[in-house]
């Protein structure tokens, strides 16, 4: 029989490494082009700034936004964003 302190961190390491998997996938999930936008938004930058430093049209960036909402099933970009930071795929 194992003891339950052993029990417990043995969960804990199960825990961390199915975090850890969920992040990895996240990041692989998005491409550098939506990360990218991801962190933009929230370091609050406007749809017309990320265009513009980005070299890429309003719309482009837009569809980008769109499809990482889509990809990490958020509701809007500040869910998408909420769900990347904890993971650590944007600090």
């Amino acid at each position: 029989m194992i003891p339950r302190n052993i029990l417990g961190f043995i969960r804990e390491i199960n825990l961390l490494d199915l975090q850890r998997t969920d992040s990895t996938e996240d990041s692989k999930l998005l491409s550098k082009r939506e990360l990218d936008i991801m962190k933009r938004i929230s370091w609050g930058e406007s749809t017309k700034e990320m265009g513009n430093s980005m070299e890429i049209s309003e719309l482009t960036v837009k569809q980008y936004v769109k499809t990482a909402i889509k990809k990490l099933g958020a509701h809007n970009r500040s869910h998408a964003v909420v769900e990347l930071v904890p993971k650590g795929i944007i600090t």
